[in-house]
């Protein structure tokens, strides 16, 4: 190990999610943050949520420490590396600064010599799939169909008699779209019948688009990691969509995939360095977040922060 360190930032316009790791594909620190997109909340609120996101994840700040950085966006594309360049200025002093594609993040940050599938469920649900060949296939959902206040909208609308109708639309009214599936979660486990069955049916829309990928799958075994706000922000759903993914692909590995992508950024800041690691030490370089609802998924903004880690996920 030489001391340098090195940055890979994972965002999705509501929050970013940092993984810090040395140059042999150990990962020391993580954290979680407001976003650092730029486009979406102006430069100085990106810089301001990239220095939070910094010394959260390494108990100072200090902009000289890290030798290169590398961020991905969900929304493709953000920006170019030379916008980055103007982002993190006063804020990084790293040598190389790059942006990867989400894509090509998510199944980085997957290390495994199956087919590996990664499914998102968010603002828009996605799924990602590779082969161990290294061939790569993505499907994303119409993103009316992920909108969930529009559908908890036409599901008032529809269902306007129905027991449970009062409740889920004083929820609608209560939240904010960021703390919506919680707050829906937390319904259907009261029994509100209309909730459990809005729960159920974006369960199914994401093991649908599970469903839709496997016509590239070369085994039945892949791993298949599961990660997004909706996945995390409502146990019902995630365990809703394990459930049925292990019924449908008994031989698959169905693993929450928290850090991923940001794994995957991480890791290409290493991939054209010369040497930049052994391949055994970057697939033991994976680390767990556990449960991410209870440990700031839904708090991008707020208080609580990612730690060292010692358990094992993607």
């Amino acid at each position: 190990m030489d001391g340098k360190l090195f940055l890979g930032v994972a965002d999705n316009n509501q929050y970013a999610v940092a993984v810090v790791g040395d140059s042999v594909g150990r990962i020391v620190a993580t954290s979680v943050g407001g976003s650092v997109n730029h486009q979406y909340h102006g430069i100085s609120q990106a810089r301001k949520n990239l220095r939070v996101l910094l010394t959260r994840a390494l108990g100072y700040f200090n902009p000289g420490c890290l030798e290169g950085a590398c961020f991905t966006y969900k929304w493709d594309p953000v920006a170019s590396d030379q916008e980055m360049a103007c982002v993190i200025q006063g804020v990084l002093s790293a040598k190389e600064i790059r942006v990867e594609n989400f894509v090509r993040s998510c199944t980085l940050g997957m290390n495994t010599d199956k087919d590996r599938m990664l499914l998102v469920g968010g603002q828009t649900n996605l799924v990602v799939f590779e082969n161990n060949g290294g061939v790569r296939f993505q499907m994303r959902e119409d993103p009316t169909a992920s909108d969930l206040r529009r559908r908890l909208v036409e599901k008032l609308e529809i269902e306007a008699n129905l027991n449970g109708h009062q409740e889920l639309h004083e929820l609608l009214e209560l939240h904010q779209n960021g703390d919506l599936i919680g707050a829906l979660d937390e319904l259907a486990r009261s029994g509100n019948p209309l909730a459990l069955e809005l729960i159920h049916e974006i369960a199914h829309d994401l093991v649908s688009l599970v469903i839709k990928m496997t016509k590239h799958f070369q085994s039945y075994d892949p791993v298949i990691g599961l990660y997004g706000q909706v996945l995390f922000g409502s146990r019902l759903v995630y365990e809703r969509v394990s459930y049925l993914i292990e019924i449908l692909f008994p031989q698959a590995q169905v693993k929450e995939a928290t850090l991923a992508p940001a794994k995957g950024a991480y890791l290409s800041t290493l991939v054209n360095r010369k040497p930049y690691c052994e391949p055994e030490v970057i697939s033991n370089s994976s680390l767990t977040w556990g449960n991410l609802e209870q440990r700031g998924w839904l708090y991008a903004n707020g208080e609580q922060v990612a730690e060292r880690n010692d358990q094992q996920i993607f």
